[in-house]
């Protein structure tokens, strides 16, 4: 294809080269028409237009429809120059008004945006428009190729614009000895399109649609051109976004700002280092390719001395799926990573539950919850999330949060943002409800205890509390725990008649458990199968969501990540000498 049919914007082309141009896509015989209607545009529009006019004819003669085509695209800008134009023209002069009546369908379909109408009728409407005002398919051809030079053409003033930009940031930098690489581009209008298709945005929300990357050799002075950007141009509240100081999950680090640039236009500009630039590109593997040849970076060893970690666990465990949960544990030891239903991540701390999950969105959204589903399956409220699950929340038109949530010993709360979410809107409740609240509270867990009589006032005091009601209010609002309850109910140095009588230790218990909890007495107990404890090994108990306590050894590991409220003392209630049953592993050849 001919160099004219991009041009740079707004340049001149000359009658010849243009000539010359046209004559190397169109056939002989078809010259005649072509040239009358070239020198006619040539005469009557001014030098820009004529530029964009030949653009587009040169488009319509690739697409091999006739002269008269090539000549209504060449003179669909100069309808009116004279009054003999229909006579001169003929077939091409129809053509060409053809192509000035699609432009007012155009309008009209820029200027249509009545909400109201379905879109799709307000489209058939417009097709059949068009095809009642155009009396040869030709026309939408020409009509085509017209748009798509200019929206050549606008591209090309989006990249010398772009241009611009980095002429002026660079010599900004230069002022102030900062050595940087300085590299810009528009966005493709196809990607602006999908990106307002994707991200259900308006074309006025993005700022990314003309982009500026600065890359620096020090951390420091990515902030050093971040104030040097600021003060060039004026930033956009509410779009700067700092990925060193808080780097993304997939550890992407950069500082984006979006400031209004040069005639009023929004432009995006990143600001990253060298190194940081790599990592995006290319990731880890960036270190070789970056890095070959130069001294050792102490940060790239120790992702790599990590990556080789894995790969030896690999090598050690039994099976693919053991190695897979070693894994996982190691990436993501804090913190879990789940999915809203529309796509959004949103990460919460190991063990949080969906009531958590819904806090961590929106406080109203928490406090309305009433059931959860985990990829689509209904689950209960206190089931752990898990990476990757997609969490959706059943909520009721108007609710309030359980009280239960706060008991630890049930599970539903595990961060500390949705507990204090919890208990910040029970403490705007009246008193006297939270009294009766924290009454029924009380009385609810003196019978799962199975303690049949306490002293109210000696238990508020034990609290710290000088009344009766206010223990009752502080219970209602959520300040006293579920554990300094537990504590306030056991005397110290006293065999307490408000608890089931307890077993001595180092003593069978009545029901048989070989362990017993200290002021709890002979109650369920589970040994856990993570650490297998057994006597004389030292222990504790765990308050486990569905099957009461659980036995660990006090260094298990799955009890580190645990949350240490739901943690009490417990001892063994064997004589010395008794039996105990045990789990033994043999490991044998076969030699067969």
């Amino acid at each position: 294809m001919s160099q004219l049919v991009r041009p740079r914007c707004f340049d001149a082309v000359d009658l010849e080269s243009a000539r010359q141009a046209l004559a190397r896509v169109l056939p002989v015989a078809q010259n005649d028409t072509t040239w009358c209607a070239l020198d006619y545009a040539h005469a009557h529009l001014e030098s820009r237009f004529f530029s964009h006019s030949v653009g587009a004819a040169l488009i319509v003669a690739e697409l091999k429809v006739g002269a008269d085509a090539v000549a209504a695209a060449l003179l669909h800008d100069c309808l009116h120059a004279t009054p003999d134009f229909d006579a001169t023209f003929g077939t091409a002069g129809r053509l060409a008004r053809g192509v000035a009546a699609m432009a007012r369908i155009e309008a009209l379909a820029t200027s249509a945006t009545d909400k109201r109408l379905d879109p799709h009728a307000q489209l058939e409407a417009l097709r059949q428009m068009v095809l009642a005002m155009v009396e040869d398919i030709r026309v939408v051809l020409v009509k085509l190729a017209e748009r798509t030079h200019a929206l050549r053409e606008k591209r090309v003033d989006r990249e010398a614009y772009i241009k611009n930009i980095v002429e002026r940031l660079q010599a900004e930098l230069v002022q102030h000895d900062i050595e940087a690489d300085v590299s810009g581009r528009p966005k493709h209008i196809a990607s602006i399109v999908n990106k307002m298709q994707r991200k259900h945005m308006s074309f006025e929300q993005l700022y990314d649609i003309r982009a500026v990357r600065v890359l620096v050799k020090r951390e420091i002075d990515c902030y050093t051109v971040l104030g040097l950007v600021h003060n060039l141009w004026q930033p956009i509240p509410g779009e700067f976004d700092d990925y060193i100081s808080q780097p993304k999950g997939n550890d992407y680090r950069s500082l984006h700002t979006a400031v209004i640039g040069p005639e009023d236009r929004a432009l995006e500009v990143q600001i990253r280092t060298v190194d940081m630039h790599q990592h995006a590109e290319l990731g880890v593997a960036a270190h070789w390719r970056y890095k070959e040849g130069g001294k050792q970076d102490a940060q790239y060893e120790e992702k790599i001395a990590w990556l080789r970690r894995i790969l030896d666990w690999k090598d050690d465990v039994a099976d693919s799926s053991e190695f897979t949960e070693q894994f996982k544990t190691e990436l993501f030891q804090d913190q879990v990573y789940v999915l809203t239903p529309q796509g959004r991540v949103v990460a919460l701390d190991r063990g949080a539950t969906p009531v958590d999950f819904a806090y961590a969105l929106h406080s109203d959204l928490g406090h309305r919850c009433r059931g959860a589903k985990l990829n689509g399956a209904m689950v209960p409220l206190n089931t752990p999330l898990e990476n990757g699950q997609r969490v959706e929340i059943i909520t009721a038109k108007e609710g309030e949060p359980s009280r239960d949530w706060l008991n630890p010993a049930l599970g539903y709360l595990i961060t500390h943002r949705a507990r204090s979410k919890v208990r910040a809107w029970f403490r705007q409740r009246d008193v006297g409800e939270q009294v009766g609240l924290g009454r029924s509270l009380l009385d609810k867990e003196l019978k799962r205890l199975g303690v049949v009589d306490t002293n109210q006032e000696k238990l508020a005091q034990r609290l710290k509390f000088g009344k009766v009601d206010e223990f009752f209010a502080a219970l209602g609002r959520g300040d006293v725990g579920h554990r300094d309850l537990i504590n306030a109910l056991q005397e110290p140095g006293k065999s307490t008649p408000a608890l089931i009588p307890t077993a001595k230790p180092r003593t069978h218990a009545k029901s048989g458990n070989p362990v017993i909890i200290p002021g709890l007495g002979d109650v369920p107990v589970t040994l856990a199968r993570c650490c297998r404890p057994q006597p004389p090994d030292n222990i504790v108990a765990y308050t486990t969501v569905g099957r009461g306590l659980t036995v660990h050894r006090p260094d298990c590991s799955a009890l580190k990540r645990a949350n240490p409220d739901r943690t009490m003392a417990a001892e063994w209630a064997l004589d010395a000498g008794a039996a105990f049953e045990v789990d033994i592993r043999l490991k044998a050849f076969d030699r067969q």
